[in-house]
């Protein structure tokens, strides 16, 4: 997708804009002078002529450049009290500030004027703002590990992901405390300004159907102290992301799952079967955890069964799916193979695959959607 940036919240005093508004509707501070971040003017959100100037130009844009949506810049900071007596404010007593209702309701508008051009047209901010400014939006900006991180938490758990999964959160970490992701991955959010690694932006691509789901669910019960556990359930899959937050290795059990006797577990970031204890009824999760590393563990229907003989491989599919294929992956997820996948045995030759190649599992999906995963055994 094709997005714009565009920021509202700034005014140059050179532009046809400046010249005519700037004095009149721009925000004043307490000590009467114009506030002037980035040495521009800041436009009062809380002046009904502006927000109504902010959604028609935004409208405009859309139609007169054809792109496929846009980013408020700035929307959904903190903001001002406005202390100007040279226009009138629909939320604020004077004095106080009124900006994020000021600033949701100037989305609201936008929102709706870009719907008349196009409803699928993209609406993003760069902060979460508050509550009420999210259902305006398809995604927005956050520094929950970075501006946002506390001593309080020993682990940045983003509850507007959870809370609001529609709004897509896009992680912004530009102090270089998490350049390996994990507590992203751990969050299901997506990366602003860095490419994720390929298992991870593997693991979200293929299971859509759990992390753009409503069903899900942070920071639930595991078995060890300092280990932090999300959930996100699909169709026919629930995936847990587990976190070390300890300080050091933890081994050991870790998370009580609730496994169907057609059921199993996989790691969906290094390609391996989870093999649960059980004792009685319970199934547990035990392993090895690293000092901040992050477990993904699909419970997912028992759908595939892999046997090899050399390099050849009989992969029997237990049922049918439209636009069903069999993939064979690294453990990073790099695809090697990609065949038709039928029900009953399907022959898969690995001897065609590159000589570096590392044949990890193999995946069944149905179009995008993984509906399940066997490892490889070895040769």
């Amino acid at each position: 997708l094709v997005t714009l940036y565009t920021d509202p919240i700034r005014c140059d005093a050179s532009s046809k804009t400046g010249q005519r508004w700037g004095e009149e509707l721009c925000v004043v501070g307490p000590d009467g002078k114009y506030v002037t971040p980035y040495d521009q003017w800041t436009p009062c959100h809380d002046v009904e002529e502006y927000r109504q100037w902010v959604a028609e130009t935004m409208k405009r844009v859309m139609v007169e450049t054809g792109a496929d949506g846009l980013r408020l810049d700035e929307y959904g900071h903190a903001g001002w009290a406005c202390f100007s007596t040279r226009h009138q404010h629909t939320f604020a007593e004077r004095g106080v500030s009124q900006w994020q209702k000021a600033i949701a309701e100037t989305t609201r508008l936008v929102r709706a004027a870009m719907d008349e051009v196009n409803p699928a047209l993209v609406l993003t901010t760069e902060h979460p703002g508050y509550d009420y400014l999210l259902q305006f939006i398809e995604g927005c900006i956050t520094y929950d590990l970075s501006v946002q991180a506390t001593p309080l938490r020993p682990l940045e758990c983003n509850l507007q992901r959870f809370f609001f999964p529609e709004c897509k959160a896009y992680e912004l970490e530009y102090s270089g405390r998490e350049v390996i992701h994990n507590k992203k991955f751990w969050n299901a959010v997506e990366s602003f300004g860095s490419m994720l690694p390929r298992p991870i932006y593997m693991a979200y691509c293929e299971n859509e159907d759990a992390y753009q789901s409503r069903d899900c669910e942070p920071l639930i019960p595991t078995l060890a102290r300092y280990v932090y556990a999300n959930r996100f359930a699909g169709r026919d899959k629930t995936i847990y992301h587990l976190y070390n937050a300890a300080g050091h290795t933890v081994a050991g059990p870790l998370l009580e799952v609730d496994l169907g006797a057609d059921e199993h577990l996989f790691d969906l970031l290094r390609a391996r079967e989870i093999v649960p204890r059980r004792t009685g009824d319970r199934t547990v999760v035990a392993g090895y955890l690293p000092r901040d590393a992050v477990l993904c563990v699909a419970q997912l229907p028992s759908l595939l069964k892999v046997e090899r003989d050399g390099m050849s491989l009989t992969v029997t599919v237990a049922r049918a799916f439209l636009d069903a294929t069999l993939v064979v992956c690294s453990a990073e997820g790099w695809r090697y193979l990609t065949a038709p996948a039928q029900v009953g045995e399907n022959r898969l030759d690995l001897a065609s695959l590159p000589a570096d190649a590392r044949p990890a599992c193999v995946k069944l999906l149905s179009g995008r959607d993984m509906k399940d995963a066997a490892e490889i055994p070895p040769a």
